[in-house]
């Protein structure tokens, strides 16, 4: 309810309690008029407590309490690089054109011989896209102590000093990685000050980053659009995705 709803609720109780007053005792309406109120009063901080804190119903995306898409099965390689995975805070829906899937994901993290078992949570956007891409990891240095371990690829080395001082790079296929690490993409990912990771596997294109005390829906969206507007479109397209038969079978 927004405030101005709530005045308008507490005039018409005002205003519903002076004809009262003609045939109803005073103390019984003003009794009548202070519940109203509190009961307005109520209403309105339960509602701005069950607000959703990141806007995304603003963007036209959809909350879910509960993974339906089944994400930790993706083959994304940050699932498996450290223990008990979980997924929340899912939203999802069109943006921008992008069919995309926003959430967090928390595993076990690295932890000093004698202290309690803690979890690292990262914010995640992803999306589809219309190719099929060998996997790669592109990851700031200072994310490998939030992380248990390392993806199960090779390391990659990349040809530009200031960049490999400030990443690491993992594939299966490094000729891959590097034709994907052009310089406008690698110009994009230093300045985003260490926020953000990179993932593609296959049809999926993912960003990722240590998770604010406040999720910001908008800013890790507009850090996947950036992504896709920065990775070489030639090279996307030397790797089309497979023919898909959508006729009806006979």
């Amino acid at each position: 309810m927004s405030p101005w709803a709530r005045v308008l609720l507490v005039l018409v109780a005002a205003v519903g309690g002076a004809l009262l007053l003609r045939v109803v005792p005073p103390v019984l309406v003003l009794a009548l008029f202070i519940g109203s109120v509190s009961y307005i009063n109520y209403r309105f901080r339960r509602a701005v407590r069950q607000a959703p804190r990141t806007g995304a119903e603003l963007l036209g995306l959809k909350r879910e309490a509960e993974d339906p898409f089944g994400i930790l099965g993706y083959p994304i390689a940050l699932f498996a690089r450290g223990s008990d995975p979980a997924i929340d805070e899912l939203v999802w829906g069109t943006w921008n054109g992008l069919d995309v899937r926003v959430f967090a994901v928390s595993l076990l993290a690295p932890t000093l011989p004698g202290h309690p078992p803690q979890r690292a949570s990262f914010a995640c956007a992803l999306t589809r896209l219309e190719a099929e891409l060998p996997a790669v990891v592109i990851e700031p240095g200072a994310f490998v102590t939030r992380i248990e371990r390392a993806p199960a690829a090779p390391s990659v080395e990349i040809d530009d000093p200031r960049f490999s001082a400030a990443f690491n790079v993992w594939s299966e296929d490094p000729a891959f990685a590097r034709d994907l690490l052009v310089q406008e993409l690698r110009d994009w990912l230093g300045s985003l000050d260490s926020r953000w990771a990179v993932e593609v596997h296959g049809r999926i294109a993912m960003v990722y980053g240590p998770r604010p005390d406040r999720p910001d829906v908008v800013s890790i969206l507009e850090a996947l659009k950036d992504l896709l507007d920065q990775m070489p479109k030639d090279v996307l397209a030397a790797h089309p995705p497979p023919f898909e038969d959508k006729r009806t079978p006979s």
